[in-house]
């Protein structure tokens, strides 16, 4: 809608094409309470979904997701308007330490790539980190965590129909290579040689990628790797497995098998989700009735 609205005017008057187009972005569409949306905060959300949902293209542009985009901001702009209500703040100091947690994680470059197709400054960025901050704080705000006992968890446990597994897991190293010929090779060294020393080889060489051992899960890695680890027992190589950045030749050093969980292992998840469950349910009866009471004129 805003690139036809551009396209439209184009040649009406002295202004270049850029700064219409800045014009129509800064359009409101809606105000929450005489707070704005505008066409550019649309445009944000629609991108964002469109990186988690690439696999629709065509649906980016339907009303449908437009409506989705637009609901989704009203609820925004409605909780940071009952958070700030409720007296809840957020520090300079806490949304720093977020910003640089963020930061550290991505790396410098990665971040400015983030910022550059978010299309924001880094102040901009800081603003949505404290807005997401307070979002949080007033969802966090509606359930104690005290609400919910031991006695709320283990009647969970004890009336599941469903038993809860303690999934198996794997001591393993890895050895990640670029190609299938690669790996080949390197699976003809191991048999003849062992995979730790071929390992250990190849990490003094730094030719390829190899982890140290550590304890996981083959659930955690896509189908095909998580199917041939399930099949590995202790003691066994396996491989080689195309991940999305190679080839991948695992070796299990020891394998401890799926078994249920006991209450005290299962009671600290199942305290968390009770939880976060009671928060979902009161935001959806609190912004109910904000919806209800809440002005939204459309521009």
């Amino acid at each position: 809608m805003a690139l036809m609205l551009a396209v439209a005017l184009w040649g009406c008057s002295s202004e270049t094409p850029q700064s219409k187009k800045a014009k129509v972005k800064d359009k409101v569409a809606l105000t929450v309470n005489g707070a704005p949306i505008t066409e550019a905060m649309i445009e944000r959300q629609i991108m964002k979904m469109g990186r988690q949902h690439s696999n629709r293209p065509d649906a980016l542009r339907s009303d449908q997701m437009r409506e989705a985009v637009i609901k989704n901001l009203v609820t925004e702009l409605l909780v940071l308007e009952g958070a700030r209500a409720a007296g809840i703040e957020v520090t300079d100091e806490q949304v720093e330490e977020k910003l640089s947690f963020v930061r550290d994680r991505m790396g410098a470059e990665k971040f400015a790539a983030m910022l550059e197709k978010k299309g924001l400054m880094q102040e901009g960025f800081m603003q949505e980190l404290r807005d997401n901050i307070l979002r949080q704080r007033f969802v966090d705000s509606l359930v104690p965590e005290d609400s919910v006992t031991e006695e709320d968890a283990k009647k969970i446990y004890v009336e599941s129909p469903i038993p809860m597994i303690h999934p198996a897991q794997l001591r393993v190293r890895f050895i990640q290579v670029g190609t299938f010929e690669e790996a080949v090779k390197v699976l003809d060294n191991i048999k003849a040689s062992g995979f730790d020393e071929v390992a250990d080889e190849i990490q003094e060489k730094g030719e390829f990628m190899v982890s140290a051992y550590g304890w996981t899960s083959p659930g955690m890695y896509s189908e095909g790797i998580s199917e041939g680890l399930r099949a590995l027992e202790a003691g066994q190589t396996g491989g080689p497995f195309e991940g999305k950045e190679g080839y991948f030749i695992f070796h299990a050093a020891e394998k401890k098998l799926e078994r249920p969980k006991s209450f005290d292992e299962a009671k600290a998840g199942i305290m968390r989700d009770l939880i976060q469950n009671r928060k979902r349910a009161e935001l959806a009866h609190w912004m109910a009735r904000e919806r209800g009471e809440a002005e939204i004129v459309e521009q």
